[in-house]
């Protein structure tokens, strides 16, 4: 009777242990589960369009680290170092552009008949290649937006011969002097849509554009500030410039350092 006791209580006793054991590993594989749920959901926030897939961040801390292995043929390397004089260029029947280089940068004023409805670009195309992937960065001075947030000064890219498609989209990364945000549209359009990226600080503000793979990563001072999945394969004509949106009026922008990188094979 009494052995029979005793396996019954050391029953008990080993069921009780294995409980406390089993809860233990199970709140580890939540505290695992949440922790990896976390890492996800800032990768998404990272994201400006997290749908269609995220990069986890440590690619975008090899590209940091290691750009010029990524890129290591210079398509285009311009300080504006040599004075060149103002012209005026006629963007379209509601704008003009004024462009000067001059004391080692170059100066770039845009100036809109604002109507409220359409979104007006000045562009300077680099139109000597079309890579596939690219890194095209440059130090920028938005000198004066007019109104505020309602332009600036950008680096960007669309597909070759895309202004065939009225459904292609071309993106272009702006800084307002207070901001960058990604901003794109499709050519068929009058306006497009802005994603606030980050916040910046007065003065010269080196921002980039990488294209990897259909991947795009977007920098500010050497540190990635978000990403986005386009899933396109070039080639690209790259542009850099001014940009209105719709109810702006001017943007006077300063660029220098400009510096386009392509991979080695393409």
């Amino acid at each position: 009777m009494k052995r029979a006791m005793f396996s019954v209580v050391l029953l008990l006793l080993l069921i009780s242990v294995y409980a406390v054991y089993a809860y233990q590993n199970e709140g580890s594989n939540l505290v695992q589960e949440s922790d990896t749920a976390a890492d996800i959901e800032s990768d998404a926030v990272f994201s400006l369009n997290p749908e269609k897939g995220v990069v986890i961040r440590e690619v975008s801390d090899v590209l940091q680290f290691d750009h010029e292995s990524f890129f290591p043929i210079r398509i285009l390397d311009d300080s504006f170092s040599k004075q060149v004089d103002a012209v005026l260029k006629y963007v379209d029947d509601d704008s003009v552009m004024r462009i000067i280089s001059e004391y080692g940068s170059q100066d770039i004023d845009f100036f809109v008949n604002s109507d409220m409805i359409h979104d007006h670009i000045g562009r300077i195309n680099f139109d000597k290649e079309y890579p596939k992937n690219f890194e095209i960065s440059t130090d920028v001075i938005a000198r004066d937006v007019y109104p505020k947030s309602r332009g600036g000064c950008y680096i960007g890219f669309s597909e070759k011969g895309m202004s065939k498609n009225a459904d292609a989209a071309e993106y272009f990364f702006v800084i307002d002097g207070q901001s960058v945000m990604l901003y794109y549209k499709t050519v068929g359009s009058s306006s497009g849509r802005v994603f606030p990226v980050a916040s910046v600080s007065e003065g010269p503000v080196r921002i980039a554009v990488t294209h990897l793979t259909g991947h795009i990563f977007f920098w500010v001072n050497d540190v990635c500030v978000g990403q986005y999945h386009d899933g396109k394969s070039g080639n690209f004509r790259l542009s850099y410039g001014a940009v209105t949106f719709s109810g702006g009026e001017t943007a006077c922008c300063s660029f220098d350092n400009l510096l386009v990188r392509k991979v080695g094979a393409e």
